[in-house]
């Protein structure tokens, strides 16, 4: 047997023993903390992006969730999730990626369930009039809530548009 097919067979064995010695000995398995947790989440998000799983994007999102930017204000998961299916239907080559720049989690002594991320954006699809590239930054309010955590407040300014001018001098529609 080749030292890569031990491997492969090694690791989940080894794995799956210390989960059942940890829960035979009444120990919890430590919780990931809430940098390493959004950060995960983030990555979830822009993978749902790229899937264009409207269903996925809403379950990273608070009930209550309000999205906005100068021109667009969101109030509920649900009309958020109506306008990323519209995108969706109306730019199908649509590619939207965050990059997180800085997380920062709330200070323990006020509360250890919000964690706020800075970052940048951006957003490509083709138009009539030819390929629209925009850009900007963004400012996100996660929450621990019982269900885990969830993006309760995503704000976002476009900075910068190329492509079609006709799109970008109009304001870009929103995103």
């Amino acid at each position: 047997m080749s030292m890569a097919k031990h491997t492969r067979r090694t690791v989940p064995l080894v794995a799956v023993a210390i989960c059942a010695a940890t829960s035979m000995l009444g120990a919890q398995v430590p919780q990931l903390s809430p940098l390493s947790s959004v950060t995960t989440l983030r990555y979830q998000w822009n993978a749902a992006m790229i899937r264009r799983d409207t269903a996925r994007l809403g379950s990273l999102m608070r009930d209550d969730a309000v999205f906005l930017s100068a021109d667009v204000r969101l109030d509920g998961r649900d009309q958020v999730t109506a306008l990323f299916g519209r995108l969706f239907t109306s730019r199908p080559d649509i590619r939207l990626v965050f990059t997180i720049d800085t997380l920062v989690p709330a200070q323990p002594v006020v509360t250890d369930s919000i964690v706020s991320e800075y970052g940048t954006w951006q957003e490509t699809f083709i138009d009539p009039g030819g390929t629209v590239i925009q850009r900007g930054t963004y400012y996100d309010i996660w929450r621990r809530g019982p269900d885990g955590w969830r993006i309760a407040v995503h704000g976002f300014a476009r900075t910068s548009c190329m492509g079609n001018p006709t799109y970008c001098r109009g304001g870009g529609g929103g995103r």
